[in-house]
């Protein structure tokens, strides 16, 4: 388990930072050819909304926190 301390240092690495941008940057783009080409390729678009599900999740992540001593 991760304490509080160690999950917060971590989300303020800069390599941390370029990670969520990254993610968020993809999940833009998907959700921008999807507002323009939804529709044209059923298969495809359930591909690329399961894939925003999973950005999202990673950028949501919880995790368990040890009590800080």
């Amino acid at each position: 388990m991760l304490s509080k301390r160690e999950v917060v240092e971590w989300q303020d690495q800069e390599v941390t930072k370029a990670v969520k941008a990254s993610i968020n940057e993809k999940i833009d783009e998907l959700t921008a050819y999807l507002s323009k080409n939804a529709g044209e390729n059923p298969d495809e678009d359930r591909k690329m909304v399961g894939g925003i599900a999973a950005y999202r999740h990673l950028l949501e992540i919880e995790f368990d926190l040890t009590e800080e001593e």
